[in-house]
């Protein structure tokens, strides 16, 4: 590996903000209480971590749309935890596949357009789940 390009890393913000999802993991896991999801939840700094490590070394978008798409899955899988469903389990479980698959396509097939649009698509479609499932949970503790 380059010792210059690992320089540019200790020196960029990148640097900064991962000692921040350290600091913050050890937080989290120091933390007393244990929702559902906990061990998920607690991996959300180390994930965005290796989001800024792997976005500094290979500046791709679909980079961060994947972390995304991972953080949604966590926030799902709780969510739906506090409900005592599975229903954010099972999408996850699902979708993971699908999305790992189209990631790796746009890293190695960047000239397909097709599966940039898929892969965005997924993630939005993720996203308004979460916030369905979120709503669901809000209507339920108001009845």
């Amino acid at each position: 590996m380059n010792m210059e390009i690992v320089g540019q890393f200790l020196t960029s913000p990148n640097w900064f903000r991962s000692i921040l999802a350290v600091v913050l993991f050890v937080y989290a896991y120091r933390l007393p209480i244990r929702p559902p999801c906990f061990i998920a939840f607690t991996a959300i700094p180390l994930i965005y971590l290796f989001r800024e490590v792997a976005f500094f070394f290979m500046p791709a978008q679909v980079i961060i749309l994947a972390v995304e798409f991972v953080i949604i899955g966590i926030y799902l899988c709780w969510v739906c935890g506090y409900r005592n469903r599975r229903d954010g389990l099972i999408y996850v479980a699902v979708t993971t596949p699908i999305v790992a698959a189209l990631t790796a396509l746009i890293l190695f097939q960047p000239t397909a357009a097709v599966w940039e649009v898929l892969h965005t698509m997924l993630v939005l479609v993720s996203f308004i789940y979460l916030m369905q499932q979120i709503l669901q949970r809000i209507h339920q503790e108001c009845a």
